[in-house]
């Protein structure tokens, strides 16, 4: 990145090669890939640069879990705390919904008694993520799933996306689309950002979120056929993730400049002062370490401020890098 002070009242130009892509644990982050720049107005002499990481989770990240279940004639309830557990997730399926593609994990129930049956659905995810409760302030999620009626006539009714309060081991509804269009995939999402601490889990050695994403379907057959009509609906989830808000000082925030800190460290000044007269221009190259998790994502930027008026500020845009084995 560049730092350009032309005078005293026109822009310094951070000008910030962005980096897309993967980084291994003790790898430094070299590659250079997209420019982008960024304009903070006003700015004379003295400036601050910062090199600043968010946390994204995905399924397959260390540590996290996952089960779906389905129920023949079972109703349109929501699930309990204790259900949706009849079949774990492989660890092949971790990584199938932590790509956001075309593929999928789904899970079939039947309806089995003609005009009016109904059941249900779920996916239930545990993703384990680094920051313990007390210093979660935040928390957003984003998932991808389908419902398709099988076989029969069957009307799919709902499609719903959940996030587990552990305090109360009850699901909070974060999105729900009623009448979903039969195979279409939805994007829901929503953000806890309410007593966010009482949607993680700490108290097991790990750092637990808990999501269910839940389907219903109607069995619509208007005869009586011998046997009875059978049908079945489809529940297809396509991808989820997490992004993480903390006060953790060593998971969201400044990258550490202390060696071997988690998940990153750098081995420059953070933030990084310096001093320019009109005309000069300065290269500022943060060299960062990941020690972090395998398998989790971090949002990266850069950000710089006037010193003496902080206020006075601009970013560069948002990347993610991934902590590859």
């Amino acid at each position: 990145m560049k730092v350009f002070i032309i005078n005293d009242t026109i822009p310094i130009i951070l000008d910030f090669s962005e980096y897309i892509g993967n980084l291994k644990k003790d790898n430094y982050l070299v590659e250079i890939q997209d420019k982008t720049t960024v304009l903070i107005k006003n700015i004379s002499n003295r400036a601050n640069i910062i090199v600043d990481p968010l946390v994204t989770y995905k399924p397959n990240a260390t540590g996290s879990s996952g089960f779906n279940e389905g129920n023949t004639n079972g109703g349109t309830n929501l699930w309990t705390w204790q259900e949706c557990d009849a079949n774990a997730y492989s660890s092949a399926n971790l990584n199938t919904i932590s790509a956001d593609d075309a593929n999928s994990v789904s899970v079939i129930s039947q309806l089995q008694g003609g005009f009016g049956v109904t059941t249900r659905t779920c996916h239930r995810l545990v993703l384990n993520i680094s920051e313990v409760n007390s210093s979660v302030t935040k928390i957003d999620v984003l998932a991808k799933h389908s419902v398709t009626g099988g076989s029969g006539t069957t009307a799919t009714t709902q499609l719903a996306l959940y996030a587990g309060n552990i305090t109360g081991t009850n699901w909070k509804q974060l999105a729900t689309q009623s009448n979903p269009v039969s195979g279409t995939t939805y994007t829901q999402s929503g953000t806890i950002n309410s007593n966010a601490n009482q949607f993680v889990n700490s108290t097991t050695g790990k750092n637990l979120v808990y999501i269910l994403l839940f389907a219903t379907g109607r069995d619509d057959c208007n005869t009586d056929p011998e046997p009875p009509c059978i049908s079945n609906i489809n529940h297809k989830n396509f991808f989820m993730q997490l992004n993480i808000t903390s006060t953790s000082p060593t998971k969201t925030g400044l990258i550490s400049t202390s060696l071997g800190a988690t998940p990153f460290y750098t081995n420059v000044s953070n933030p990084f002062n310096l001093t320019l007269n009109s005309g000069q221009s300065s290269t500022v190259t943060f060299l960062v370490n990941a020690t972090g998790d395998i398998n989790s994502t971090h949002v990266f930027f850069v950000y710089a401020n006037k010193t003496s008026n902080p206020s006075i500020n601009n970013q560069t845009n948002k990347f993610n890098v991934t902590i590859t084995s």
